[in-house]
């Protein structure tokens, strides 16, 4: 094939273009099955009032076994297919590079389709590449719409593909570059976007929930529309149970971490409007983030109180916001929320490691240790370890001797000890080493008279 490609392509620099365009039109007229490579060479040369019915005819009877069987696309009918694909792709482009527009969008137009058609024949196991075609195809769809087009044909594209969308002729075979993505790209700014994203969210309602080609598209269309809508159309996926609040949460993680800051904290501000219980407490989470990575710490700080009042907020949730918000503006959060406030204003509805997160993040150590031992709960205390052993080393010492006591006292046996024993140990790998020996010591000296505890 390429030998003959090769030859051809000889040949064709010694013909006129008037005189090859003549000698094509008589072969047409006799033989209509442009099927073949050779012959696809002439097909842009096939005089026509639309080209889009050429070249939707030719791949028609190009692929029309593998659109029936698509169990013979194999090494061989993927190596095909990919050379028919490239060869018109390419002949699309020197369409473009000659401005005959017109010609140039029958090809892509078709080509768009019939790949999108194989793939989806193919999905989820479609040749790569496939894959890969279908985005040189996009891009060179996306090149074709960037030219000087006139308005007419500009019209005829966008609502073409607008169509094909809606109708679920194209369907998405990624979440970030796809057919959607590019009519989002090409109408922006157009004042229609809305309106095509209202029929496309309708398409999406009919679609098989569980199908991976309908979570592709519902996921494109929530980043779609994050990005270039100012409608809330999150919420309505949400509410129809198209999506969850942790997919949700997971594109805002994903944007921030792209460093889209302007979108991460659309969707956020968004979601917190129409999300409740614990998980309206993960966005205000990432929305703290991101404004603090944004550089909007005023911002971060009123989100962060908000945050901090919110009853649904989990220790987790509040370690990774407070990991990343600034030291220097704790004293802001300290005027505005005490220990008093944390322990008796929120100690009631909150889960106790989460006041014990912020309780020692604000350097309320003392206070810290004063709830634990109102409690008589060591969890509270044992994340925070290291801090409190450093700011307040002989009142944690206290708690600690304390505990054991009562404990050792009220229990004997060889359990006991075991107890205190991974207690001790426990102690040790929160950072405090010191800690664990001094306590060692004490129970050692306390205890003598315990047979059992020299086994400590």
């Amino acid at each position: 094939m390429r030998t003959n490609r090769k030859t051809l392509d000889k040949i064709l620099d010694l013909v006129g273009e008037e005189e090859l365009q003549s000698v094509v039109k008589k072969y047409a007229k006799s033989n209509k099955d442009f099927t073949y490579f050779l012959q696809l060479k002439f097909l842009y040369l096939l005089p026509t009032d639309q080209p889009a019915k050429k070249y939707g005819a030719f791949l028609s009877n190009c692929f029309r076994t593998y659109l029936d069987r698509p169990d013979k696309i194999n090494i061989s009918a993927t190596r095909k297919i990919k050379l028919y694909s490239e060869e018109l792709r390419q002949q699309c482009l020197d369409m473009i590079s000659l401005n005959n527009y017109i010609e140039a969008y029958g090809i892509i137009k078709n080509l768009l389709l019939y790949n999108s058609l194989l793939i989806e024949k193919t999905w989820p196991g479609s040749p790569k590449d496939l894959l890969a075609i279908h985005i040189d195809i996009l891009n060179t769809y996306y090149s074709l719409a960037e030219q000087n087009l006139a308005r007419p044909l500009k019209e005829e594209m966008l609502q073409e593909l607008q169509s094909l969308l809606i109708t679920g002729s194209i369907k998405l075979f990624d979440t970030d570059f796809n057919s959607l993505n590019l009519l989002a790209k090409l109408l922006d700014g157009e004042g229609k976007l809305d309106l095509f994203f209202a029929g496309y969210y309708e398409y999406l309602k009919d679609q098989p929930p569980r199908s991976s080609l309908t979570h592709t598209a519902i996921r494109s269309f929530l980043i779609n529309t994050g990005i270039y809508s100012n409608k809330n159309w999150a919420e309505k996926l949400y509410k129809d149970n198209l999506i969850s609040s942790a997919q949700i949460y997971e594109q805002c993680e994903f944007w921030l971490k792209e460093n889209r800051l302007q979108v991460t904290e659309k969707l956020a501000t968004n979601a917190i409007g129409f999300i409740s219980g614990r998980s309206r407490g993960a966005f205000y989470e990432i929305l703290c983030r991101t404004k603090l990575a944004d550089g909007k710490t005023k911002e971060a700080i009123v989100d962060l109180l908000t945050f901090i009042n919110d009853p649904h907020t989990t220790a987790p949730m509040l370690e990774k916001v407070l990991k990343v918000f600034p030291y220097e503006f704790k004293l802001e959060v300290r005027k505005k929320i005490s220990a008093n406030d944390i322990i008796e204003k929120l100690g009631s509805k909150k889960e106790k490691l989460s006041i014990a997160y912020l309780l020692a993040w604000l350097d309320y150590s003392e206070e810290l240790i004063k709830l634990a031992k109102k409690l008589n709960s060591t969890s509270i205390v044992m994340p925070f370890n290291k801090a409190l052993y450093k700011s307040n080393p002989d009142k944690l010492k206290a708690f600690y001797i304390s505990y054991i006591d009562n404990y050792l006292e009220n229990h004997i046996g060889k359990m006991s000890i075991h107890y205190t024993s991974k207690f001790l140990e426990e102690i040790k790998r929160s950072g405090t080493p010191k800690l664990k020996d001094q306590l060692n010591r004490h129970i050692s000296e306390k205890f003598s008279h315990r047979v059992s505890v020299s086994n400590l």
